[in-house]
């Protein structure tokens, strides 16, 4: 059975950042905390200060909850031609497996996979979502 992420603690930023700061490899950072060492490699690289390259646990922990919050926001189907094409496909009864893969043949280009389909069928935020999931629902109970 494979590992299961789960995202770096304060805890473990504050260790990982002194024994940067004393030399250690990331291999043995990686061991200490029981972490891949790509895991540590990505972390210290993404999250250190731009600027000055160095690597501070608490703006590390503040750069990673704001890419987070940030994810939770982005809009749904930004692109109008795909977000059209789904629309009108949804409103014929066709299934989010059904749209993702005939798209790229009806717009050579572009894609979408069925999951963000339906991530944005059931988004809060969908105008008439009850109105785009009835005729799928429809077809799909046969009622």
């Amino acid at each position: 059975m494979g590992t299961h992420y789960k995202h770096m603690t304060m805890e473990e930023r504050e260790v990982m950042a002194q024994m940067h700061w004393e030399g250690t490899g990331v291999s043995e950072i990686a061991r200490v905390l029981g972490r891949d060492k790509g895991t540590i490699s990505r972390e210290l690289k993404r999250n250190a200060s731009p600027k000055y390259r160095c690597y501070t646990p608490c703006r590390a922990q503040k750069r990673t909850d704001a890419r987070r919050a940030e994810a939770s926001r982005r809009g749904r189907l930004k692109d109008e031609v795909i977000r059209q094409y789904v629309e009108e496909k949804l409103a014929v009864g066709w299934s989010p497996e059904l749209i993702a893969g005939r798209l790229g043949m009806d717009h050579p280009g572009k894609t979408i996979s069925y999951e963000a389909i339906y991530q944005y069928l059931y988004h809060p935020t969908t105008e008439d979502r009850e109105a785009l999931i009835e005729p799928v629902w429809k077809n799909w109970t046969g009622t």
